[in-house]
């Protein structure tokens, strides 16, 4: 009896099942089981292939808790703008309590409306006409005083102090008094993070990032998970909390009219990196000089597009220590004495601090 077919089949099938087996074994299992911790400690099992592995999970974290208490902190301390016009009454913006003697803030975006019929409610249901606005030139933040008294006064925290991947929340009440309305948000980048970053001289504008921006109103709040303000919402983008201090502090001194510096350029920081890269001194370089508006004070004083300020006053400029910062310690009719590099070329120059309209 010929067996020849037979044992060439049983070969057949041998080979097949030898190369299934290591291609199943040597390229597959091998890479798994060698990730296990012993066996990839002494290097046992050793993969023909590299070992990539793709595992899916879900992850629940619980965080109603920590937003919870940030809002329930919070809540009593914001307000709401509304507007009444032909017997229908609108929500116009948010705004934040100063004051427990009725000061508020909000942005001037709150107040798109042409209408003297602007009343602000508090979390409570009180309201008051809001009758006299005072507006920062250099922000456009709105500053009112209105007639309620005892009203809880909001903590303001630090935004120099948040960190990319930070939580916070966009805050803001109702008119319907029991509820509130929040929006959940992570810091994309924060305030110090100048690079790439264009700054007036006239408009502080020194903020951190917020991830997927989707604001509710105008005039809201955006709080840390402590139920501090960190930042307020123009319209357009975040008021940082470090820019809205200042702007109050300017109110109070004068609650008739903010009066802010005027200076007449834009300009970028240079960080460390970039100055060795480029060879140039760290500092704010010029990146325009405005003539728009008639002579300014830095076309007055001789600055120029692409002129390195490294110093003003002898106080140095560079990524740590902030033009924005720097200026806003000044007021109209003020002397700045500049040094500055021109090239290879140090000069000094005077600069008048005019008054921002």
């Amino acid at each position: 009896m010929n067996n020849k077919p037979d044992t060439i089949k049983t070969i057949l099938i041998c080979i097949i099942a030898v190369f299934l087996f290591n291609l199943l074994f040597s390229r597959y299992l091998t890479a798994k089981i060698s990730t296990v911790p012993l066996l990839n400690k002494w290097k046992l099992i050793d993969p023909l292939t590299p070992i990539v592995i793709n595992k899916k999970e879900e992850i629940r974290i619980s965080d109603s808790g920590e937003a919870l208490g940030a809002v329930i902190t919070v809540k009593s301390k914001i307000s709401v703008i509304v507007v009444s016009e032909n017997g229908i009454l609108t929500v116009a913006g948010g705004a934040v309590n100063l004051a427990s003697e009725g000061v508020f803030v909000s942005s001037k975006s709150s107040f798109s409306i042409n209408s003297d019929n602007y009343f602000i409610v508090s979390s409570d249901g009180r309201t008051a006409k809001i009758k006299e606005r005072i507006i920062d030139p250099a922000t456009d933040l709105v500053f009112f005083k209105v007639e309620l008294n005892n009203v809880p006064v909001i903590s303001i925290g630090n935004s120099s102090d948040l960190k990319p991947g930070e939580k916070i929340f966009f805050v803001a009440n109702s008119t319907q008094n029991s509820q509130v309305k929040f929006l959940a948000s992570f810091v994309s980048f924060a305030q110090g993070d100048v690079e790439r970053r264009i700054f007036e001289a006239d408009r502080p504008s020194r903020t951190f990032g917020a991830q997927n921006v989707s604001p509710l109103v105008s005039g809201q709040s955006l709080i840390n998970t402590k139920g501090e303000l960190v930042g307020l919402w123009d319209g357009n983008n975040v008021i940082s909390s470090d820019v809205l201090k200042h702007a109050i502090a300017l109110y109070f001194a004068n609650p008739a009219k903010i009066t802010r510096p005027s200076f007449g350029f834009s300009y970028s920081i240079l960080n460390k990196t970039e100055s060795a890269i480029l060879n140039l001194s760290p500092g704010a370089m010029v990146k325009e000089v405005e003539t728009k508006q008639g002579i300014l004070p830095a076309a007055k004083a001789g600055l120029l597009k692409g002129d390195m300020i490294i110093k003003v006053n002898n106080e140095v400029v560079d990524e740590q220590n902030l033009l924005e910062e720097i200026l806003q310690k000044y007021k109209p009719s003020d002397t700045l004495a500049l040094e500055i590099m021109r090239g290879k070329n140090k000069l000094n120059l005077s600069l008048k601090v005019g008054e921002l309209k």
